[in-house]
């Protein structure tokens, strides 16, 4: 993804387009695609008022009856755009990774232990560092991430711009 990025072969503009674009990667790499999933439910433990989560990119095997996907690996992608947002809509982004992304990570691990992966997309330009870059409250952004998800024991991936304003990526905690 990175490579075709910094190439311009690739220019994703919402999480949806991260989301298809690793889905077509997925396929392309010949994973069947009865076992690939967009923006859907896993099974998770029974529970009468459990709340339902949605999962970004789900792997794994769709039992019908229930229409849940039982899983082998859970993504969820946060993308903090180059294009269209003004700063406070960046940090209202930030505030959805502890005020959804995390407790349904959390909630997934009842079911799946291990195969749960943050990715977070930081698409800001070499010019403004990477917008998880930045300090909030007197810490590193990209720091609290990985502490957050370390606790938790969840693999981060984080895509941002380096030096030359390429697109790289750093893997943090357990490697997926």
């Amino acid at each position: 993804m990175c490579d075709d990025f910094n190439r311009g072969g690739f220019t994703p503009l919402l999480e949806a387009d991260i989301a298809g674009y690793l889905y077509h990667l997925l396929l392309k790499r010949k994973l069947a695609p009865v076992n690939v999933y967009l923006d859907t439910r896993i099974k998770t433990l029974k529970k009468k008022k459990q709340k339902r989560h949605y999962y970004d990119l789900v792997i794994g095997k769709l039992n019908q009856e229930d229409a849940f996907v039982k899983p082998d690996l859970i993504c969820q992608i946060k993308a903090f755009q180059r294009w269209g947002l003004t700063h406070q809509q960046m940090r209202r982004r930030l505030e959805l990774i502890s005020k959804s992304d995390i407790p349904s990570m959390k909630s997934a691990s009842k079911v799946l232990k291990n195969g749960r992966v943050q990715i977070i997309v930081d698409l800001f330009d070499k010019d403004l560092h990477g917008f998880l870059e930045g300090n909030q409250k007197g810490h590193k952004r990209i720091d609290t991430l990985k502490e957050k998800y370390s606790k938790m024991k969840i693999p981060l991936i984080w895509i941002h711009p380096n030096e030359d304003g390429d697109l790289g990526f750093n893997v943090f905690g357990r490697k997926p």
